[in-house]
């Protein structure tokens, strides 16, 4: 996988207004496409950059936090862990390892499913033409595991959202549409519009909330598809493209952590 080396950036602060966001949220993590990684406070929605990925692959496309305390990147060509403890950055997964040489393949979005595995889209592009299909990895068992081709082919999905089981939604940010389709079988079950490009979903105090580039906040009714802005994300630069949140509890902990290397890595 080819590496880009990316340094810290300084950011500039920028304050919300008290009406951006309403009765508020919890702490949450969120990336840019360049590999930065932000601590967002949920009741402000003040952004504080923590880290940034020194392997960002081809570009980062979506952030995971799994529960052992670690931040998963999407980065195109593969995913990168980052501890949250030790501070410690390495690549956990090289797609080219098990994609074959049949023409090119990259990777986007990922989404824990119900069943533990990391769940992602994979497009195949090669003489014979193009191929999106959803694809699993297991981090415990290191089985990676090819799924059904996708029947609504787009350049990309950028993250997803497991609903039920086998149904997920999918971030058509390009067409500025969410797919509801069912891994099981690949076939788009609805398909709404939206009034942002979706980059990315994560569920926070009972909400379920999509993400724009510019990092606005959604909420996201998977039932009808309704979107109701919610308030937007202050003091981040760049093209915001990914957003999680830790299991309950966890986030203050590790968040007085990250803040700390934070200000010793500045």
């Amino acid at each position: 996988m080819s590496v880009l080396r990316v340094t810290p950036a300084i950011l500039a602060v920028a304050v919300l207004l008290p009406s951006q966001a309403q009765a508020g949220l919890s702490d949450f993590y969120a990336t840019d496409a360049d590999g930065k990684v932000f601590f967002v406070d949920g009741q402000t929605l003040q952004a504080t950059q923590i880290y940034t990925l020194i392997e960002d692959g081809i570009g980062v496309n979506d952030i995971l936090y799994q529960s052992n305390g670690t931040l998963l990147f999407n980065v195109t060509g593969g995913i990168v862990r980052y501890n949250l403890e030790t501070q410690n950055e390495s690549v956990a997964f090289v797609l080219a390892d098990v994609s074959g040489k049949d023409g090119f393949s990259y990777m986007s979005g990922l989404e824990e499913t119900s069943s533990g595995d990391v769940f992602f889209s994979v497009k195949n592009i090669s003489v014979d033409g193009s191929v999106l299909f959803g694809a699993t990895y297991n981090f415990d068992s290191s089985v990676y595991t090819r799924g059904n081709d996708l029947t609504n082919e787009v350049g990309l999905y950028y993250d997803f959202e497991e609903i039920s089981e086998n149904i997920f939604l999918a971030a058509d940010h390009d067409r500025s549409e969410v797919d509801v389709f069912n891994i099981s079988t690949g076939e788009v079950l609805e398909t709404y519009s939206t009034p942002a490009g979706f980059v990315s979903f994560f569920e926070n105090d009972g909400l379920l909330l999509a993400m724009s580039r510019d990092g606005d906040l959604y909420t996201f009714d998977a039932d009808d598809g309704t979107s109701t802005f919610y308030g937007s994300i202050g003091g981040a630069t760049g093209q915001m493209i990914g957003v999680t949140i830790p299991a309950p509890g966890v986030l203050s902990l590790l968040g007085l952590v990250t803040l700390s290397a934070t200000r010793r890595r500045r």
